[in-house]
């Protein structure tokens, strides 16, 4: 859809108290006129941004009325189309994150068994240690 056409509408809509549909008689040509059709239907049944109030009046929904106050609807499209950007990297970063953690917890279980072993002798030297100096307590 045509998002210029969606923002004037919108503005349209939102400055009339009630907005009265427009005929085929009120344009140029019937191409224009389809193309005005389909985007209030599209406004109307996908988008949900108006309400149909009576046979040919439309209002602005509450939603349709949060996007004129937030800046119009390209402002409210290129608002979306930032979050996602700003979702994509935030992924994005949580991924380069993931992947790093992970390389440092492979190499952190690689180097375990190493490090089971020192401790190992460690703790028999401390092992040793002790009776000797227990020994030379005792003897003494």
């Amino acid at each position: 859809m045509n998002n210029d056409l969606i923002d004037s509408l919108l503005n349209e809509i939102n400055d009339s108290e009630k907005y009265r549909i427009k005929w085929e008689d009120d344009f140029d040509n019937e191409k224009n006129y389809n193309t005005y059709v389909n985007t209030l239907n599209y406004m109307l049944l996908e988008l949900k941004l108006i309400t149909q109030i009576e046979t040919n009046y439309l209002i602005l929904t509450n939603k349709g009325f949060q996007i004129i106050i937030s800046g119009g609807w390209i402002k409210h499209n290129s608002d979306i189309l930032e979050n996602k950007n700003k979702s994509n990297k935030r992924d994005e970063f949580e991924l380069k994150k993931l992947k790093l953690e992970t390389k440092i917890a492979e190499n952190v279980l690689k180097e375990f068994p190493k490090t089971k072993w020192f401790a190992r002798i460690g703790f028999i030297t401390g092992i040793v240690l002790l009776l000797k100096e227990l020994y030379i307590l005792i003897w003494k």
